[in-house]
């Protein structure tokens, strides 16, 4: 039975990048399901060149080609890094990590009683946003410096961008401007802002670790 050559499965490789798809994991699941494909055909027709069954087996995949494959994955890749950054932000609210999370509330309601909910909010909000930025410029650049090829798996911002936005509109337009008597309401509020941020970089750490393991042939 014919089979693939190297130099046919590279000619796959960049077939796939011919037609748009940028994300190595795509790439290969599309490789190996065409290099299946194409040696399938050869067993029933061996005559045919590796080209011919190459364009019979991607006529197979409609008007829309690779993009329905690619669309369907970024949507489910998506989901699960919500659920994976939701299941890492409560885990904040169990123990062990429960602990940390009641540290961190009894301290900014000391510091509230201390200096007031005014004079509070804004340096603390900008110290949550200094960090988020500083984390994000850090991530930004040890990508560029150890990532080869394009990986959808860490395409994870609009995962949490849902919750980031309400987040930061809770506090913009609604806590600035309200009087609370009690400081355990804000404290309670920053505490569950700066658990997100550090959830955040927990599932963040842990998605770029999984795709070192999964893909290695797309880092330096």
């Amino acid at each position: 039975m014919k089979t693939l050559t190297e130099k046919q499965i590279d000619a796959l490789y960049l077939f796939t990048q011919q037609k748009g798809i940028r994300y190595y994991e795509v790439q290969i699941e599309l490789v190996d399901h065409l290099a299946s494909a194409i040696e399938r055909e050869w067993e029933n027709n061996p005559e045919i060149s590796f080209e011919q069954a190459l364009a019979l087996v991607y006529s197979r995949f409609g008007i829309w080609g690779f993009d329905e494959i690619e669309n369907k994955k970024a949507h489910a890749l998506n989901m699960l890094h919500f659920q994976r950054w939701s299941r890492t932000f409560l885990s904040f609210f169990k123990l062990p990590l429960a602990i940390y999370t009641v540290l961190i509330f009894l301290l900014l309601r000391e510091i509230i009683n201390l200096v007031s909910f005014d004079a509070f909010y804004q340096p603390y909000t900008g110290v949550l946003i200094a960090g988020s930025l500083v984390y994000m410029i850090l991530l930004y650049r040890r990508k560029k410096q150890k990532q080869r090829k394009k990986l959808m798996l860490l395409n994870f911002g609009r995962a949490f961008s849902l919750a980031f936005n309400l987040t930061w509109y809770i506090h913009f337009f609604i806590l600035q401007h309200l009087h609370f008597p009690e400081s355990w309401v804000p404290a309670l509020v920053y505490t569950a802002l700066t658990v997100l941020m550090l959830s955040f970089i927990q599932t963040s750490e842990a998605i770029q670790k999984q795709a070192e393991k999964l893909y290695p042939g797309a880092f330096a």
